[in-house]
């Protein structure tokens, strides 16, 4: 197996573009009508001076990685974007290395100086954005696909988790063979989400005047999903009403069912009241017993302080709980059975949860969990590319998608990048002169972003359409820090 190529980060950009859905996205205490999209691009140096380029993109979120209540929207935003900042200053101070080196470096540096300012997944929110951008980089560099990269070890993972000790649990894992293992499936499932809000049957007053669906009943009949991930409030009587409701939606009776509960929760007590109200209601039997978990119930707070294995619950999985390197360990030991993947808590982190539930399901079957897939309501490009890749090579069979049913297409993306993605990944979106994430009998092609080089991706967005990412105040300050680092 060759070595990682170990480069060095001689620039990096940051760019934003406005995000406006067409339809309300409600979970937990947020209803999202319009949020930034960041991008990042990084250019790479060898030593022989050969340089590449490599891009990430991922959407600027409020009111999930921060849920307190009493900082504004805007104070949530600026704490993202500080931390995509933050990694951007550190990532130039530092020795040439591996892909993976480089990011574990950059995430160590900015999670360590950010302790404090905001909560850890704000904080590793930047350096998550950032390694995929070198990943991209360094496969560019070398011409070769992510997964072929992955499978080589040409990212270094098993030397630098060696090296940072961020998951001492794997010290004799042999990383070596699992990569080899990693292969990409020809499509994965889509898991469509159902927000609090979404229209089920009719659609509504304002419904956008364009040729998507504005109701699950319209999803059902244009994607033909074969799973549904429906959103909880927490408050029982609407939420037995809205889950009745589904159930006599035409083809949810088909669907496999997977439910969040977006931190609605105080403890598992009080899941397991909401579960139980549920199972008294006999137009509900049937949707329950398709229930494959329940996401992230309990708040983040409280979350990883008890057991959450009562009998009677379907298996729980944790995600805003996920908030450092040791945190699954953490929640397994709990009872937690499953965590998800989201490229926006970082891609290494995800593969080494895979690598130690992979382990763990080989050692006791019986006792198996589950790395779930899920969403940011990533946008089409970058974004959804880049998830896509990586949770099909981590052997996840389907995935939420929600950003293409919220946002029309490319969104406010000119109209020469959207054609320039979907030329290179015709596969992936259709029609070519106003491309949409194509999704067919409830499955989405993994075809062209296994076969691109780079990560996922044969092409780049339009940065001379893409606005500077403005600077805050705490970011601003980071530079002398990070040249101490």
């Amino acid at each position: 197996m060759p070595d990682a190529p170990k480069l060095r980060v001689a620039r990096v950009d940051l760019f934003e573009r406005p995000v406006r859905l067409r339809l309300p996205f409600r979970f937990g205490v947020m209803t999202l009508t319009q949020a930034p999209q960041a991008f990042v691009r990084v250019e790479l140096v060898d030593a022989q001076g050969r340089s590449s380029v490599g891009a990430g993109a991922e959407m600027l979120v409020p009111k999930w990685f921060e849920k307190l209540p009493d900082q504004s929207h805007e104070q949530d935003l600026q704490h993202l974007r500080t931390s995509v900042h933050t990694a951007a200053q550190v990532v130039t101070t530092l020795n040439p290395d591996s892909a993976c080196g480089l990011s574990l470096a950059i995430d160590l540096h900015t999670t360590q100086f950010l302790h404090g300012q905001m909560q850890p997944l704000a904080a590793h929110y930047g350096p998550a954005l950032l390694a995929r951008a070198i990943a991209d980089g360094v496969c560019r560099h070398l011409a070769v696909p992510f997964a072929q990269a992955l499978q080589r070890d040409s990212l270094g993972l098993a030397a630098a988790l060696k090296a940072h000790a961020v998951a001492p649990d794997l010290h004799d894992f042999d990383w070596a063979t699992w990569l080899r293992q990693r292969s990409l499936p020809a499509s994965i499932a889509l898991r469509h989400t159902v927000g609090a809000v979404d229209a089920l049957t009719e659609p509504p007053a304002d419904a956008p005047d364009d040729d998507l669906p504005s109701t699950l009943v319209g999803v059902m009949q244009h994607m033909a999903p074969k799973w549904l991930k429906i959103k909880l409030t927490g408050d029982v009587e609407f939420d037995q009403q809205r889950l009745e409701h589904i159930a006599r939606v035409p083809g949810a009776e088909r669907c496999q069912i997977t439910l969040d509960g977006n931190e609605q929760f105080a403890n598992v007590q009080a899941v397991s009241a909401f579960w139980a109200e549920l199972q008294g209601s006999p137009q509900l039997r049937a949707l329950l017993a398709r229930v494959a978990w329940i996401e992230q119930p309990i708040h983040r707070q409280s979350a990883l302080t008890s057991r959450v294995d009562t009998p009677g619950l379907p298996p729980l999985v944790m995600d805003e709980s996920d908030a450092d390197w040791g945190s699954w360990p953490q929640a397994q030991a709990l009872g937690y059975r499953g965590v998800s993947s989201k490229c926006c808590k970082g891609l290494y982190k995800s593969l080494v949860n895979a690598a130690r539930i992979d382990r763990h399901n080989q050692s006791k079957p019986s006792q198996s969990c589950v790395l779930s897939a899920e969403d940011l309501t990533t946008q089409a490009g970058l974004g959804v590319q880049q998830d896509l890749c990586l949770v099909g090579l981590l052997g996840a069979t389907h995935i939420e998608r929600n950003g293409h049913h919220y946002v029309d297409g490319f969104g406010s993306a000119p109209a020469d990048e959207a054609r320039a993605f979907a030329r290179t990944h015709a596969d992936l979106y259709t029609p070519a002169d106003r491309p949409r994430l194509y999704c067919v009998a409830g499955q989405i092609s993994l075809k062209t972003i296994g076969a691109a080089p780079g990560f996922a991706s044969a092409a780049h967005p339009d940065w001379s359409s893409l606005a500077a990412m403005p600077v805050s105040a705490s970011a601003s300050s980071t530079p002398t820090l990070a040249r101490t680092l």
